[in-house]
């Protein structure tokens, strides 16, 4: 006599690390199922096709978003600038994110975010220690922030700034004995 074997829907949800190589139980989605497939779209798990019985054909497509799912901030990885002296004024913000994200800015110092939409470069930075944090929004309105980076800049002075600087001494002086002699002369 053959063997019958079959399938009991079931509500059960697996979910698998790959870093770990391990499954876990998550919470279970809204209908027993199956044979259903399952696709991700902005955090949110949308269960296709399956049935809610075995002796059933009732295929039915459902949205299903895990209890904690879709609440997780993106997360950033501020990569440059580095924790080290910059000698120039404009150093390059490089960062990246986990996943997609509807904004991204950067606050340099404690002021106000400023908005971006990639890496970019910061420039006009004065010679000093500075302070800079990351910040991106998902599309669920999750915030999420990079540490906060460190660096310093010092800016030498350009050769052309030291002989203005020396010619106007120069000049100022001139200046200033020519009208004391003139005075003396008197």
């Amino acid at each position: 006599m053959g063997e019958v074997s079959f399938t009991i829907a079931t509500d059960a949800t697996q979910i698998y690390n790959p870093e770990n190589d391990t499954w876990t139980l998550g919470a279970p989605i809204p209908t027993a199922s199956i044979g259903l497939e399952a696709v991700v779209v902005d955090d949110v798990i949308f269960a296709i096709g399956g049935s809610h019985g075995w002796l059933i054909n009732d295929y039915a497509n459902e949205q299903y978003t895990p209890f904690g799912y879709g609440t997780v901030p993106p997360v950033i990885d501020a990569v440059s600038p580095r924790s080290q002296m910059y000698n120039e004024s404009s150093v390059l913000l490089v960062f990246t994110v986990n996943k997609p994200v509807s904004w991204t800015g950067y606050s340099l110092d404690g002021q106000d975010n400023v908005t971006i939409s990639d890496n970019t470069t910061l420039t006009g930075l004065h010679n000093g220690l500075h302070s800079l944090t990351v910040y991106a929004n998902d599309t669920l309105g999750n915030m999420g922030a990079s540490t906060t980076l460190n660096f310093n800049v010092k800016v030498p002075f350009p050769p052309a700034f030291v002989v203005a600087a020396s010619t106007t001494s120069l000049g100022i002086i001139a200046v200033a004995l020519l009208v004391y002699f003139k005075k003396r002369k008197r």
